[in-house]
């Protein structure tokens, strides 16, 4: 009898001091929360479209035709003394039949087409596959969004450099075998050559059939507009996503996901949010 009354009593002071609508209305924002979290959970699994404010949902099937087993794509613009070493270093490891090079353009801008003619001009130096060379200057976010979409089409494994990528002596081998390895576990996004969160400056590889699906996430994201996506990326960046990311000691991706819309924060976001991660070669690339 006691304890009911001094529940009755609890009630009546909480009421009181309007603790009780405070409790209520916490829980209510705590319910929202974690509708909110598992709405978008839900969409990033939803795919191709991971947000209804996008335009369009993205349809980038699997391609019927058959691929290639192994391809490099090596991003670039102006710096022709950085790519000189990448191809150089390709080179030496018989690696140059592999790869494929995508050069953003000059849009008109006279000093812009004499650095992108130079670094043209040493491409063609070069036995590589192909060259991809735009008029228009796209920009680097377009630019590898583009090849990646080309390097799926057209190839199962692949390697991905930018200009400023310079590959070891053993690279092309330890990312093919780094690949194998972890073939089947579909934990592993990518595998990467020396510790870097953002997918650049140290190389990272991976598999058409892991990349598809994410990259059909990442052009949504980069159709959307800044607002659209920062509202998104606000609600995706939860402490344990954060964390998830933020593996560096300098450069986080989340200082640059807080703020814009760039492609290799964007996919390493993306990544953590579908539950894969990344490993590393066995020995530094």
């Amino acid at each position: 009898m006691g304890t009911r009354i001094g529940v009755r009593a609890l009630a009546a002071w909480r009421s009181w001091t309007g603790e009780s609508d405070l409790v209520e209305d916490l829980n209510d924002r705590i319910g929202r929360l974690e509708f909110e979290r598992s709405e978008l959970l839900a969409r990033v699994r939803a795919m191709p479209s991971i947000d209804p404010l996008c335009v369009t949902a993205s349809s980038i099937p699997l391609p019927l035709k058959k691929r290639d087993d192994f391809g490099i794509a090596i991003f670039g613009h102006t710096n022709a003394e950085s790519m000189a070493v990448v191809l150089e270093g390709l080179q030496r490891q018989d690696a140059l039949p592999w790869a494929e090079a995508w050069l953003d353009g000059h849009q008109g801008d006279e000093d812009l087409r004499r650095r992108t003619d130079e670094v043209h001009a040493l491409l063609k130096r070069y036995p590589i596959r192909k060259i991809h060379r735009q008029a228009g200057r796209v920009g680097r976010d377009k630019l590898v969004i583009q090849g990646l979409v080309e390097m799926c089409n057209s190839y199962k494994d692949m390697l991905i450099l930018e200009e400023d990528c310079f590959p070891s002596d053993n690279a092309v081998a330890e990312f093919r075998q780094a690949l194998d390895r972890f073939r089947n576990d579909k934990a592993v996004f990518s595998v990467y050559g020396q510790p870097c969160g953002r997918f650049r400056r140290c190389g990272w590889a991976t598999t058409g059939r892991r990349l598809m699906p994410v990259l059909r996430q990442l052009i949504d994201c980069y159709s959307m507009s800044e607002e659209n996506y920062l509202k998104f990326t606000r609600l995706a960046l939860t402490p344990d996503i954060k964390a998830r990311i933020d593996v560096t000691s300098l450069d986080h991706p989340s200082a640059t996901i807080e703020r814009f819309f760039a492609w290799e924060e964007a996919l390493c976001l993306l990544v953590a949010l579908n539950n894969q991660g990344h490993r590393p070669t066995r020995t530094g690339t």
